[in-house]
């Protein structure tokens, strides 16, 4: 670091040689890097213009952070930048707690999806084991039904052994008995012809029984093609009317295309219905077919069984007769009382039987009453039955979730339909291929620009015909071209001797003025409390707070939070302690809200008086050769001052002041305290007129250097 040696007021333009600034022109002068404490500087006194000796620790205690510009990589501590610091960590605990709270309620969406998971696998348990509970049932029925069937077989069985019986081990059936009484029987021929009278009748009846049968399992086939026939009138009318709902729905969705919606919510309700009511009778039907083929296949089996047996009874009645027509005339002739072998052994005997006979043809006469009325019963129920072609239902038919399939394609408006078919005519219908030209107007109106234009009006609340609307058009025309003076609510009639004057609220809040800014940001309060030795909270007379107030006590000022602190909410002020008796405290304070704030920037140099003079810093210059770096006007300044500093942009500095003058033709220049960090100064500073104006210039020693000065001006 070199000092250059300060020149008087006199000299000249480059008066002042690099030669002079050499360590060696100097007795004892040398080079060096770094200072202690102790060591001592020469400084220019700008007050006198004379050197000066400082210690390198007095200098450096002459400043303090004030003076020391703050570089990028240490920063000093400020309230914006702490809160920016801690910014980001809040940031990150409030997205960190954002996702733990997202992550608990995923948890919770996924606890309700696998609580209704199990409470769905739980229902499906249910319905899985009520419909075992129902096949079980079923099943048990049909045990029931064929036990009993098997306990009325066996009770035939019995019946048919006590009439037609002919084994020899005991006189035990009634056919026994007869076939005794006719080997008996003196005239064989009446007892023969007995015999064909009862066969003739059993035929008789045989064949009646059959006619009867017959009838009836005709009867249950038209029955049961009545019911199918009604089955499908049923599921016809179904069809129609869920036709005719469709159409309903079609008109609905054509009057009031708005509904659409709803409508067709309702209609998708409406066909899940229809098809749970489709589904039903189709069930229904399939049991009622399954059951009437049953049925019939029974009535078949018991004819069949009829008819055997009856053959039987035939082929055996006339295997005794032809075996009873051998023995004819040992019957007749014989009288001998060894055997029971004579018509008048055999009279004897059926009469010591009779009475036996009697009750025997008394019971199975109760049973054949019995059995009559059975086959009543099973033709009646045969004939509620529905066929498995033809046949019309007389009522609902369940078809317990089944569906009724292979539909025809319809052709009649009563005919059923596929969903197929059903879903093909909705979709034919859908909003989709309708739009606002297809929908009639209702009372929701459609947008013209009419309609709009109408539905808008203006009304001038002043009366002064600044505001028009053009129904025809739509246009709204205000006419701007009104002075702040023309308003309502402004006090001020005229702007005369009211320059830069602004527009404030009145004190009774009762409109605007114009006021004097300065009335307004200059006015204070002042307020002087007694101390009591006692109360510590005092009411203020008007409304501040700690940033825009002073407390003074005693004379000395109180600082805000430790002496004192203000509720502007409560408009008082608390002391710390009891102000002492005979010690008053003066509250002193701009209008709450009045205090100026100037922004960056806001105060330049044209503001300024005239008689306040500051530094101006310009704008980077890049030097190469004679450069200017400042121009001022020498009309109206007679001389300037300058702090320049250079930058050679290999990391080598220069900095150094100057005065200036001019006597209107020549300007006049002197450096001094010139500090540069390379080896030797990077250029020299001059001055030169070019016409009235008086410029600066800066000359590198070689290549090229940015330049930028602070400079401030006297007047002439």
């Amino acid at each position: 670091m070199a000092f250059r040696q300060i020149k008087s007021p006199a000299l000249g333009d480059n008066s002042v040689l690099n030669t002079k600034l050499d360590a060696s022109a100097v007795s004892g002068q040398g080079a060096t890097t770094a200072l202690v404490d102790l060591d001592t500087l020469l400084v220019h006194d700008s007050g006198t213009s004379t050197l000066k000796k400082i210690t390198a620790a007095n200098l450096i205690g002459s400043f303090d952070t004030a003076d020391l510009s703050e570089n990028a990589s240490a920063l000093y501590f400020t309230d914006a930048r702490a809160q920016s610091a801690v910014a980001a960590d809040i940031a990150s605990a409030v997205a960190a707690e954002a996702s733990i709270a997202r992550a608990a309620e995923s948890q919770n969406a996924t606890d309700i999806t696998a609580e209704e998971t199990r409470a769905l696998a739980a229902e499906l348990v249910l319905t899985n084991n009520l419909a075992t509970e129902v096949s079980d049932r079923t099943a048990a029925d049909t045990a029931l039904d064929t036990a009993y069937k098997a306990a009325d077989a066996g009770l035939q069985t019995q019946i048919s052994n006590i009439i037609q019986n002919t084994d020899a081990t005991a006189l035990n059936s009634l056919a026994e008995i007869v076939a005794e009484f006719q080997s008996s029987d003196s005239t064989l021929t009446a007892a023969v012809a007995a015999n064909g009278t009862a066969i003739t009748n059993e035929v008789s009846r045989a064949t009646t029984a059959e006619g009867v049968n017959s009838t009836a399992i005709a009867a249950e086939a038209v029955t049961a093609r009545a019911a199918e026939q009604a089955n499908a009138s049923a599921i016809t009318s179904e069809a129609a009317t869920r036709l005719a709902a469709d159409n309903a729905l079609d008109t609905r969705v054509t009057a009031n295309e708005g509904d659409i919606t709803t409508l067709t919510n309702g209609l998708a309700a409406e066909i899940s219905a229809t098809n749970a009511d489709i589904s039903t009778l189709t069930t229904n039907l399939s049991a009622e077919v399954t059951r009437a083929g049953l049925a019939e296949a029974a009535n078949a089996t018991d004819i069949n069984a009829e008819a055997t047996t009856r053959a039987s009874a035939d082929t055996a009645l006339d295997t005794r007769v032809t075996a009873a027509e051998g023995s004819i005339t040992n019957i007749i002739s014989n009288t001998d009382a060894a055997a029971l072998d004579s018509l008048t052994e055999i009279v004897n005997a059926f009469t010591n039987a009779d009475s036996t006979l009697t009750g025997a043809v008394a019971a199975n006469t109760t049973q054949v009453a019995t059995n009559v009325t059975d086959i009543a019963t099973n033709v009646t129920a045969i004939a509620a039955r529905l066929p498995l072609a033809g046949g019309t239902m007389s009522g609902d038919v369940d078809m317990d979730s089944n569906m009724i399939t292979g539909l025809g394609t319809a052709s009649a408006s009563s005919d059923a339909v596929s969903l197929a078919v059903m879903q093909a005519a909705i979709t034919a219908q859908d909003i989709s291929v309708y739009d606002t030209d297809d929908l009639a107007e209702g009372s929701n109106l459609y947008f013209t620009d009419a309609r709009a234009r109408a539905a808008i009006s203006v009304t001038d609340v002043a009366g002064n015909g600044l505001a028009s609307y053009d129904s025809s058009t739509g246009v709204i025309s205000i006419n701007t071209n009104e002075s702040v003076l023309d308003l309502t609510d402004v006090s001020d009639n005229a702007y005369t001797g009211k320059a830069d004057f602004v527009l404030q609220v009145k004190s009774d809040e009762s409109g605007m003025e114009l006021a004097d800014p300065l009335a307004i940001f200059t006015s204070n309060n002042r307020q002087t409390i007694p101390g009591d030795g006692t109360a510590t909270t005092y009411s203020l007379t008007f409304t501040t707070d700690q940033a825009n107030s002073m407390v003074f006590v005693g004379g000395v000022i109180q600082d805000p939070s430790t002496h004192y602190t203000i509720n502007s909410s409560a408009q008082t002020i608390t002391f710390a302690s009891a102000l002492p008796v005979g010690t008053q405290a003066v509250v002193v304070a701009h209008q709450n809200g009045l205090t100026p704030v100037l922004t960056s920037g806001q105060v330049t140099t044209d503001i300024l008086a005239a008689d306040i003079k500051a530094y101006v810093q310009g704008s980077d210059v890049s030097a190469s050769g004679a450069t200017t770096i400042d121009t001022f006007n020498g009309v109206l300044y007679r001389s300037a001052k300058y702090i320049i500093q250079v930058d050679d942009g290999a990391g080598n500095y220069e900095t150094r002041e100057a005065l200036v003058v001019h006597d209107g033709t020549t300007a006049y220049i002197t450096e001094y305290a010139m500090v540069y960090t390379g080896t030797d100064l990077i250029g020299d500073a001059s001055v030169t007129m070019s016409g009235n104006n008086v410029q600066l210039q800066y000359t590198p020693t070689s290549g090229t250097a940015t330049v930028k000065d602070i400079a401030t001006y006297i007047d002439v």
